[in-house]
């Protein structure tokens, strides 16, 4: 994790204040402090809260709220700032092992860890250390020391500390949910001004064209001629919107299916690579529109057994979009069965290429690496894509780098259990 802004900066208050004060005089400001824990709703208003009231409830003269950091081998290691002096590592694990307070003062004898300045009690006389955990982990730890006190800490603040960890573990928690409700809802309002132009857009072309086709039928005495080509082209146009309009609405279906687990296949025996010939072929006219080359490079024949329709969507969206980022530049297609039981797709483009930072969301809902006002659609292809693969218990991945293009894999499982030819004794067998 990395640490908050101003957590673990050490805090001074003024004097000892009264060190003999009963928890039933600090009745009001337990209860004012707690209040004030539970009701934050950001990780940072929940450590400056149990921050305050480690200060003001426990009264050392240095309170830090320290990070714990998850290592490889799962231990649990306090992220001390630079500024932050006194501060244990021996104490802070060893409340964390123990998953309760720990008091140490100067009243308790010598202190092995002392004679090491990297983890020993610098200045402080007092110190209590409380672990905050998360569903059983510990996220942090509450440190308050006292740097002129001994023995300041004693049964009273050890529970002080727990109810103060106990409210701030409990809020942390309630905050990573609410950050992830804020989140849905950001990319929900996003979605929905996507969708809303992305659909509009269409629908206004359609408008335009039945328009068109209006004014052409109403000149005065039109020639058939005129009155045939007006209403051909109008309709040509009319029909490619429609088109849009309709991929755009089964993608939005298909989301649905997905998020409700309703995302069923129907398997058979299928020539894939006949599917990506016929697909590439599909997509001239677009491919000319682009000024892209489309080569294919398959076998004459690749058996295996899967939902046509599914993967054809799969091929389908992975080329529309190595047209939409790699206009002027050729496209490739690869079909191997390099692996016995197992076949390759590869789509590979020349375009604008995605950072490997974005490389594995771009695969997420309503995700892209680029704008949405420089490119359309909603951000679903390699979302479905996805999805109809792990469906396929297959894979897809991408390799790619900015302005050196994108190759996207796609790896597929033939079932042969299923009654599906080995893709190998498929290829064998159609090309001899």
């Amino acid at each position: 994790m990395d640490g908050f802004e101003g957590v673990g900066e050490p805090v001074p208050v003024g004097g000892a204040g009264d060190v003999t004060l009963s928890l039933a005089h600090r009745f009001d400001q337990i209860v004012d402090h707690g209040r004030n824990i539970a009701a934050a709703l950001s990780k940072e208003a929940v450590v400056a809260a149990a921050r305050e009231a480690g200060l003001t409830l426990l009264r050392g003269d240095q309170c830090l709220i320290l990070e714990i950091e998850r290592t490889d081998d799962g231990l649990a290691v306090a992220h001390v700032p630079d500024s932050a002096g006194g501060v244990s590592r021996s104490i802070i694990s060893r409340a964390i092992d123990e998953a309760k307070p720990l008091v140490v003062s100067d009243a308790d004898g010598p202190r092995p860890e002392a004679t090491d300045q990297s983890i020993g009690l610098t200045g402080a006389r007092s110190v209590l250390c409380a672990p905050i955990f998360v569903r059983g982990w510990p996220v942090a730890c509450l440190y308050v020391t006292h740097s002129r006190i001994g023995d300041l800490f004693g049964r009273d603040e050890e529970r002080l500390s727990q109810y103060i960890t106990t409210l701030a573990g409990a809020a942390w928690q309630n905050a990573e949910g609410f950050s992830r409700v804020e989140d849905a809802v950001e990319v929900r309002d996003e979605f929905l001004a996507i969708a809303s132009h992305e659909l509009k857009t269409p629908l206004t072309a359609l408008r335009l064209h039945l328009e068109k086709i209006q004014r052409a039928l109403g000149r005065t005495r039109p020639s058939a001629e005129t009155a045939l080509e007006s209403v051909s082209g109008g309709v040509e146009k009319i029909a490619r919107q429609a088109d849009r309009l309709t991929k755009l609405i089964d993608e939005l279906l298909d989301v649905s299916r997905i998020s409700a687990g309703h995302l069923t296949l129907q398997p058979e025996s299928l020539d894939l690579a006949r599917l990506v010939r016929e697909v590439a072929q599909r997509f001239g006219d677009q491919a000319r529109k682009a000024n892209c080359a489309v080569n294919v490079q398959a076998p004459p024949a690749l058996w295996g057994h899967w939902d046509a329709l599914r993967i054809e969507q799969v091929v389908i969206n992975l080329l529309t979009n190595a047209l939409k980022y790699g206009p002027g530049k050729p496209i490739e297609i690869r079909l191997s069965a390099l692996q016995p039981g197992m076949v390759t797709l590869e789509v590979q483009d020349q375009g604008i290429g995605v950072d490997p930072r974005d490389a594995a969301r771009i695969f997420d809902r309503f995700e892209r690496a680029v704008s949405a006002s420089h490119y359309g659609g909603l951000g679903l292809g390699l979302y479905i894509a996805r999805q109809i693969v792990q469906a396929h218990h297959g894979d897809i991945q991408v390799k790619s780098a900015p302005d050196r293009g994108a190759t996207f894999t796609v790896i597929l499982p033939v079932e042969a259990n299923v009654g599906a030819m080995d893709p190998l004794l498929a290829l064998n067998a159609h090309a001899s």
